[in-house]
């Protein structure tokens, strides 16, 4: 089961009615919404609108010329514009439109300023979504390792097998670990369930530090805790291996 399968599940069994491939054609009103489903153009009424549709880089305001990458400013690995005086981050640079991702690339552009070397590894940006039940992953998705045809392994633990979660009574979600098949390096992870997003840097240590299986194995985890499903997880991929 992919997070939006889990996600998508938890918000129908709250009576939330999902509409995909809807187009917004016009807002009357202030909150009545004409919207066209597959040709068919309708009114969904409503009390409170709330607009999410993502950001995009103000290119317009630049009084500088620098080298554009389609929507973005093009940036190096230290986040070095065209013009190597001129650095760019965040929504501007493209990249994950996140508010720590861009934190961690000013701090890349502000050692690199500063003539030191930058150890930041972007490639492990840890994705949090604040639904309910949370969303957070790292490292690779499933996806994009059958796209690059990694032989890998995964296992999967429902929450509803934790203790924590069952004396909580939330047990929607999971933890997803991948790893790879031959030296056991773990790939990504992918969780869903309560405080997931605090959660996600553990997954994320153990990729910094190129941790194993087998080191996660020797970590004892508090009990009763939910960090117990990511310990019982690698355990269960590492039996895989």
């Amino acid at each position: 089961m992919m997070p939006g399968d889990e996600l998508k599940r938890t918000l129908l069994d709250q009576n939330v009615t999902i509409l995909t491939n809807t187009a917004v054609e016009e807002i009357k009103d202030g909150t009545n919404t004409v919207i066209n489903k597959d040709g068919s153009r309708s009114v969904l009424e409503a009390d409170v609108l709330l607009i999410s549709t993502g950001r995009r880089a103000n290119l317009q305001a630049l009084e500088v010329d620098l080298e554009k990458d389609g929507p973005y400013v093009r940036t190096n690995e230290a986040m070095q514009t065209s013009h190597p005086d001129i650095y760019a981050i965040g929504d501007l640079a493209g990249g994950w439109q996140l508010a720590h991702a861009a934190s961690a690339e000013g701090t890349i552009a502000a050692e690199h300023a500063s003539g030191r070397t930058p150890n930041i590894n972007m490639q492990l940006i840890p994705r949090c979504i604040y639904t309910y039940p949370e969303v957070a992953s790292v490292g690779f998705s499933e996806a994009e390792l059958l796209k690059e045809g990694r032989a890998y392994k995964t296992s999967r633990t429902p929450l509803r097998i934790n203790g924590k979660s069952l004396t909580a009574g939330n047990t929607k979600g999971f933890m997803k670990l991948f790893s790879d098949e031959k030296y056991g390096e773990i790939l990504g992870a992918v969780l869903v369930g309560p405080h997931v997003t605090e959660m996600i840097a553990e997954p994320e240590a153990f990729m910094q530090l190129e941790g194993t299986l087998e080191e996660w194995k020797a970590m004892v985890h508090p009990h009763p805790t939910l960090s117990e499903s990511l310990h019982d997880t690698a355990v269960s991929l590492l039996n895989k291996l």
